[in-house]
């Protein structure tokens, strides 16, 4: 691999970019340069159902699909709220994290690592952390986020009641 030289403004630059404890130097660079390069080249406005056994064709159109802010009260710290949003898409409109993000950062006119940041920064986990909580029951999801906001107890459970259902139900249902 190259050796690059950089001078201590670049360097800052490259730092205020980075995204603490998941980021180096490259993958900053590959984000700015690369990824702005393929969104700029890609014009699609879509996001693909993961689903595609049941939705083999659908796609959710940015423009037609509101960000899902129903159930999910104005006054929650902004991370919380687009962490809710997230799990909504994912789990509710059947699309990847990935493409969750996507469309939130779209949606806000934020970069992608802005909302990532809101559920891997906030919550002191990786990507891999969050998909695997997003593959379990959401309770679990709950469960972390109970613990990094505990001020919003009420708010987190009732989100989860509103868009999963009661624990004790499904767990009846399953039996």
């Amino acid at each position: 691999m190259p050796d690059i030289t950089i001078d201590n403004e670049v360097l800052d630059f490259l730092k205020s970019k980075a995204v603490p404890f998941e980021d180096t130097p490259n993958s900053v660079l590959r984000r700015l340069l690369l990824e702005q390069k393929s969104s700029e080249s890609d014009s699609s406005d879509q996001i693909e159902s993961t689903d595609s056994a049941k939705d083999e064709d659908r796609k959710i159109s940015l423009d037609e699909a509101p960000v899902p802010d129903t159930q999910i009260e104005d006054y929650l710290p902004r991370s919380l709220k687009q962490t809710l949003q997230m799990i909504d898409l994912v789990k509710n409109r059947n699309i990847s994290r990935v493409e969750a993000t996507k469309y939130l950062a779209n949606h806000f006119g934020v970069k992608i690592p802005t909302i990532t940041g809101k559920f891997t920064r906030q919550l002191s986990m990786s990507s891999y952390q969050v998909d695997a909580l997003l593959s379990k029951d959401p309770d679990n999801f709950k469960d972390v986020l109970i613990e990094h906001y505990p001020n919003f107890e009420d708010e987190i459970t009732h989100f989860f009641i509103d868009n999963f259902g009661d624990r004790k139900k499904r767990e009846f249902r399953s039996q």
